[in-house]
């Protein structure tokens, strides 16, 4: 309890210099300490299919660099959408909050593993497996965890907090897809094993110990084939069914009746494709499997004699014969769920007589994995490619996206509308899907484009800004070709369509400024067409094309086109790459005749070069650059030329370049990446030099894409295959709001740190943090300056300690420590200025808050002291006047009977600061 109070006030003589001794005496007996009351304590020949959903995206918070650095301290910040290929999700049978989820990008390598104890609300990466992709995730009914990794078998018994690795002892082709637990006794595992492409004879093991030792049970099958799924009659776990599916072809489906002892082939009765899973109901066993790739078919089979025969559950209505999981209601066999791959979740409610496709708004979803959660007919997690994780609590009625924290998807292409720099498109891809989220704020919300599910590879918006994008096939889903989005939001589709089959490869597009019908494409013919370098032309804003250009060489590449904007689009450049048979030879093509017939223009272009990509000079329409992926030492880095193509020249940079952006702010900035840290690299100097540019970009994967978004606040958009990143490409951004409001004046300040005191600061601090709503998202620590008129007495000058991003466009910072008392300090972001001045508790200006400031009050009051700081440092409550009820607010802060935020907001003259 404080022993100096402010019912003091009606004993008050202003001027009586005994009631001060006495006051001085009273202070001495306690430990003044201030206290705030407010503080609480790679493409792929299968098609593709995308999800329908909105994600609401909460920026991922970068703390600091990752050891690159970057140019002008600008950091990367991370804008999603989150999503991944999660191949299998399960939830701990002894704790619903606990559950675990398998990334295995592209079904491969290069994967780990998420964990959520919130329910799957929010996920974090186990990082004891980050880069060990996890293909399926087990629990034994005490809660002990058994996963299926890229490398081998692992085991937790900690709910995922710590794993141990298990040796199965068959060497370093440890691959396993299947982890079974025998339900009956939760000591014995089976694992199945991938084939290793016929390297791995020992495919299906088995543990009778908790996975301490393991024995070799494979069925003998003539040859490796990788094993896909494990299950066990549960009236009688001696009886052991597993499925078989090769990488590229062939499968089939075994049975034990004696725990892998001997085993009998199953497989009369069902395709010769890849087999995916198998289970028991406990009266029959259902299989199911099936391909994308060369239209493997499967379906779905059941069979009531251990696979002796089998009947087809599928028939001509299924809309998807590739089924990749099956789950049966624990406490209704008749439910079952199946996920298909682009179709969704199939279920039915009479054990398979009659089924509902595109269960729950997953129509378009490519999905690997469907489970319940144990004993829970109505909470459904669902493993989806690219979306990552959906959740159902409503029996299957909607399936929410849950991924957030997984930054696993692989955005191959970025684009920003030219008048609108907040609206924002990428494309992604996954393994059997793909799609286009487009943003309308910056990427703080993302929407699922509702186009064909395949493929996309380019995303662009033209000049007027439509949304474009290039699909990548199959032709079986969907033409290939240029999609462009309409005034309604939806879709249509503009070819070029060569034929039935998968006839065109296409990356590059490029609109006119001056014609918006005309429209140039680029990419290469395949399969059945060829393999030749293309040109394509259009004149009707996509109603006809022609091929205008089909060069002599297979395995070739049209990368990038730019059309010269002297205004009359007749001279176009398009930059190629050939990665086929030696001599390799990219270069660039030009046009003279408004893309009608094209030629080489290679001159001054080593004969190996690589060119991936072309940017413009914002100034010189003659002036253009060129990225060259060639490797090697010297070979590769960046050229230029000055008469629109005609020849080339080295700019200085070497280095294998995949991308390159012309800042069309400024014309000599250039941006590049690289396929190696550091990502990004910028230069100020038409590409003479370069300095890394990727502060920030630690978790992005692989560079796919660079763009630019223009307006107000320009960005780097950086697209990558774990998703998308922005950076400012200079600190252009205005201050919205911001609190404390400027001008603020604030009660609290340092006092003196004693070992019996809790430190309080004020504006600037843990305490009082300082929070900007700005106009674009990405604005680094770097793009905020700090000046004061006057260093503090005690804590010296002062610095931005950390600025954090968090929702995004809003900024918390925090000073090295609270603003100084008496000093003008300004805090500026560009042109754009607050000012804060901090009128202190200390009264006597010594930097202390302690009991010498009420006698500095009781002083000043009785004029003989002046005031430090001016009127404002006796003013104590803001109430206009220097009054005895000053010198009691300050008895009060000191014994933190009252909170020391106090605000006033009133305008101050201009500080001093340069």
């Amino acid at each position: 309890m404080s022993l100096v109070s402010s019912e003091w006030s009606a004993h008050w003589i202003p001027g009586d210099r005994i009631m001060c001794l006495f006051l001085i005496a009273l202070l001495a007996l306690v430990s003044v300490c201030l206290a705030d009351p407010q503080d609480s304590g790679l493409r792929m020949d299968e098609q593709g299919h995308q999800a329908r959903a909105t994600v609401r995206h909460v920026l991922l918070e970068l703390a600091g660099s990752d050891g690159e650095g970057s140019a002008n301290g600008v950091d990367w910040v991370a804008l999603g959408p989150f999503g991944g290929d999660i191949d299998d999700v399960a939830v701990s049978p002894t704790d619903p909050n606990i559950v675990l989820a398998g990334l295995a990008p592209a079904g491969a390598s290069g994967g780990t593993l998420f964990a959520s104890i919130d329910g799957g609300a929010f996920w974090s990466e186990v990082m004891a497996l980050s880069g060990i992709s996890v293909f399926d995730i087990e629990f034994t009914p005490a809660g002990t965890a058994y996963i299926g990794t890229m490398d081998g078998v692992w085991r937790s018994t900690d709910d995922g907090s710590t794993w141990t690795q298990l040796d199965l002892g068959i060497g370093v082709n440890d691959q396993v897809f299947e982890v079974a637990i025998n339900p009956n006794n939760s000591s014995e595992i089976w694992a199945g094993v991938a084939d290793a492409l016929g390297s791995q004879p020992n495919n299906v093991m088995r543990s009778m110990d908790g996975g301490e030792t393991w024995q070799n049970v494979t069925p003998p099958m003539g040859g490796p084939l990788s094993c896909q799924g494990i299950t066990f009659d549960p009236n009688d776990s001696n009886k052991v069914y597993a499925a078989f599916g090769g990488g590229f072809g062939g499968g089939g489906v075994w049975f034990s009746a004696n725990a892998g002892t001997s085993w009998v082939n199953r497989s009369a009765g069902v395709p010769n494709n890849p087999m995916t899973d198998i289970v028991h109901d406990g009266a029959r066993v259902l299989l199911s499997g099936g391909k994308l790739f060369g239209s493997q078919f499967v379906g779905l089979y059941s069979s009531a004699d251990d696979g002796a025969t089998w009947t087809a559950l599928h028939d001509e209505s299924w809309p998807s014969l590739v089924i990749h999981d099956i789950d049966i209601d624990s406490n209704d066999a008749h439910v079952i769920y199946v996920a298909s791959a682009g179709s969704g979740v199939f279920r039915t409610t009479d054990g398979g007589d009659t089924w509902v496709f595109f269960f729950g708004g997953t129509g378009s979803l490519s999905l690997n994995s469907v489970r319940f959660a144990p004993g829970d007919s109505h909470r459904i997690l669902l493993g989806a490619s690219s979306v990552g994780v959906l959740q159902s609590t409503d029996a299957g009625g909607s399936f929410p996206q849950s991924s957030v924290g997984i930054g696993a998807l692989n955005v191959v292409s970025a684009a920003a509308h030219p008048n609108d720099e907040a609206h924002l498109a990428i494309a992604f891809q996954g393994l059997n899907d793909g799609g286009v989220f487009s943003s309308i704020n910056s990427g703080k919300n993302w929407f699922l484009e509702p186009l064909p599910p395949t493929r996309y590879n380019t995303v662009l918006f033209s000049p007027d800004g439509t949304l474009y994008a290039l699909s990548d096939g199959p032709s079986t889903i969907a033409p290939e070709g240029l999609y462009r989005r309409n005034g309604d939001g939806t879709w249509t589709g503009l070819g070029p369509d060569q034929g039935a089959q998968f006839e065109s490869r296409l990356f590059a597009m490029r609109f006119s400024q001056n014609d918006e019908g005309l429209i140039m494409l680029g990419g290469s013919d395949f399969g059945v067409a060829g393999f030749e370098p293309t040109i394509w032309r259009s004149t009707d804003a996509g109603a006809s094309w022609t091929k205008v250009h089909e060069g002599p060489k297979d395995f070739e590449d049209v990368t990038d086109i730019e059309i010269i904007e002297d205004g009359s689009d007749m001279t176009m450049l398009a930059s190629y790459s050939d990665f086929g048979t030696n001599p390799q030879d990219g270069g660039v093509l030009r046009s003279s005749d408004g893309g009608l017939s094209w030629s080489d223009s290679s001159t001054g272009l080593a004969a190996q070069t690589q060119a991936f990509d072309l940017c413009a000079s914002p100034t010189d329409p003659n002036m253009l650059f060129l990225a060259d992926g060639d490797v090697g030492p010297g070979l590769g880095g960046v050229f230029v030329t000055t008469d629109a193509g005609l020849t080339w020249a080295s700019t200085g940079t070497t280095g294998r370049t995949l991308d390159v952006v012309c800042d069309p702010t400024d014309d000599q900035v250039l941006y590049i990446t690289n396929a190696s840290d550091p990502k990004v690299l910028v230069s100020s100097d038409q590409g003479q030099t370069f300095a890394p540019f990727d502060s920030g970009l630690a978790i992005a994967g692989q560079v796919r894409d660079l763009a630019f978004a223009d307006g107000a606040a320009p960005r780097l958009l950086l697209a990558s295959s774990t998703g998308t990143f922005a950076v400012l490409s200079g600190c252009a951004a205005s201050i919205v709001s911001v609190d404390p409001p400027s001008g603020t004046e604030d009660a609290r300040q340092p006092h003196d740190p004693g070992p019996d005191c809790l430190v309080a600061l004020g504006i600037g601090s843990e305490d009082e943090p300082i929070v900007f709503e700005l106009s674009a998202s990405g604005v680094s620590a770097g793009c905020f300056s700090l000046c004061e008129t006057e260093p503090h007495p005690v804590l010296g000058a002062n610095s931005i300690e950390s600025v954090v991003e968090d929702p995004p466009g809003t900024y918390t910072m925090l000073l090295d420590h609270a603003i100084a008392p008496g000093a003008w300090t300004t805090i500026s972001l560009g042109a754009e200025s607050i000012a804060y001045l901090a009128m202190p508790a200390n009264a006597n200006g010594d930097g202390i808050s302690n009991a010498n400031d009420v006698l500095a009050l009781i002083d000043m009051f009785n004029n003989i002291v002046p005031f430090p700081f001016g009127p404002y440092s006796t003013d104590i409550d803001r109430s206009g006047v220097f009054a005895p009820a000053d010198i009691l607010r300050e008895i009060d802060l000191l014994n933190g009977a009252i909170p020391y935020r106090v605000w006033n907001g009133v305008p101050k003259p201009q500080n001093t600061c340069p």
